[in-house]
């Protein structure tokens, strides 16, 4: 009987040895392969959420100011800063309010790998769908990772003017979202950012861009933070 119970407890021992020095190895292909997911699904989360019935009233002459010279070309973009602030406040609030329902399993991802539980945000996926060969990349237990959300949600108006045709400009209006997410790993926690850019609006008009400027000017206001936990 002891050397029944050493044995077992030799396999049980030596099992769990290998399997996490292997986990170890594997982890970082593990992450990337997560991160990429989450950036997928995030990606389209936030163009779902920051979409025309958040942003229908919003207008570009409300709030950049594009100033030009005699000669029509376009010296300095800058924006009303209390419209912009009051649209990014608007943005974040929404923003902040879906992410928390996000987590409280209120709204779904359309991701069949991001699913919504009692304990929170979880990826799952196959073991082996971090490795090297595709033949098995669907292969193994699954794999269950906990997201959460840390630090702040951070809000920014970003405005992009380029040269279009002869005397004209194309201006384009985006908010910009960067969200840190947590993953939470067998072995270890890993933080990343997901940075997003939302089209809010675009118009074309008379003017050009100086050649000093090159082929495009970027100008991008103050960023808008919220407290996520």
């Amino acid at each position: 009987k002891t050397k029944i119970i050493i044995i077992i407890l030799l396999i049980f021992s030596l099992t769990y040895f290998f399997m996490h020095k292997y986990i170890q190895k594997l982890n970082p292909n593990i992450v990337t392969v997560a991160e990429q997911k989450i950036n997928q699904a995030f990606r389209y989360f936030l163009s779902s959420n920051v979409g025309y019935e958040l942003l229908k009233d919003v207008s570009m002459e409300e709030i950049l100011l594009i100033n030009k010279n005699q000669d029509g070309e376009i010296l300095n973009v800058d924006f009303k800063l209390d419209r912009a602030y009051y649209i990014l406040d608007n943005i974040t609030n929404e923003l902040t309010q879906n992410i928390y329902d996000l987590e409280q399993g209120n709204v779904t991802i359309k991701d069949n790998d991001i699913v919504n539980s009692d304990k929170g945000l979880i990826l799952k996926f196959p073991l082996f769908l971090a490795s090297k060969y595709a033949l098995i990349s669907n292969l193994g237990p699954k794999v269950y990772l906990k997201i959460n959300f840390v630090g702040t949600l951070l809000t920014n108006i970003k405005t992009k003017i380029t040269n279009y045709g002869l005397n004209s400009c194309l201006v384009e209006l985006y908010v910009t979202v960067e969200l840190t997410d947590q993953l939470v790993t067998p072995v270890e926690k890993h933080e990343s950012k997901i940075n997003y850019d939302v089209l809010i609006a675009s118009k074309i008009i008379n003017g050009r861009v100086p050649t000093f400027y090159g082929d495009s000017i970027v100008k991008e206001g103050s960023i808008m933070e919220k407290e996520l936990n």
